[in-house]
């Protein structure tokens, strides 16, 4: 079974740098069974997009298959979320942008979180900029968490100044609790 799994992989990603490019790939890896390999054979596809052409080679393939609306809900949320770790590691707003629209989607469950987790390290204030224009809730609250406690690890006094910097609302609650939790003990 590994041996098939590297080959699909190697299919994958020779797929992205041949000269058809991303055509047909999609169908291609739809067919893929096991899913686990459909899915890992996808997020290499992915990774590759994102070496070759940036983050907007990867989200403009990934556009494909979420728009598709004979493509199986699990290969969009693989797909989706692949395109997300990917191209988020290039890109952090661009691929903000670019979830959005899905921020919704039955199969972007965890898009803001990826996004915010990625983009908090790379650049926090932004990305706390970008959460709070996202809908409220469950969803927004956690990758706002999640995005201060990836800022924090990578920027402690930028986080702390940030938040000395704000006047509280609702929005701010998750990174304030990250704060009690992970910060206020390391403060004299």
């Amino acid at each position: 079974p590994r041996l098939r799994g590297d080959a699909w992989n190697g299919l994958a990603t020779g797929w992205v740098h041949s000269d058809r490019g991303t055509e047909g790939l999609g169908a291609m890896l739809a067919g893929l069974r096991p899913v686990r390999m459909r899915d890992e054979a996808a997020g290499l596809a992915l990774r590759e997009l994102v070496r070759a052409g940036g983050a907007d080679a990867a989200l403009v393939w990934a556009d494909t298959i979420l728009r598709d609306d004979d493509q199986e809900a699990s290969f969009k949320r693989s797909v989706f979320e692949s395109a997300v770790r990917w191209a988020a590691g290039w890109d952090p707003e661009r691929t903000g942008a670019w979830a959005t629209p899905y921020v919704e989607a039955d199969f972007a469950e965890d898009g803001i979180l990826l996004a915010a987790e990625l983009w908090g390290a790379a650049d926090g204030e932004s990305a706390m900029a970008w959460l709070g224009e996202q809908p409220a809730g469950e969803r927004r609250d956690k990758a706002v968490r999640r995005a201060f406690l990836e800022w924090s690890k990578a920027d402690r006094a930028g986080a702390k100044d940030w938040l000395a910097s704000i006047s509280p609302t609702a929005f701010h609650d998750p990174a304030l609790e990250v704060k009690a939790k992970r910060l206020a003990p390391y403060e004299p």
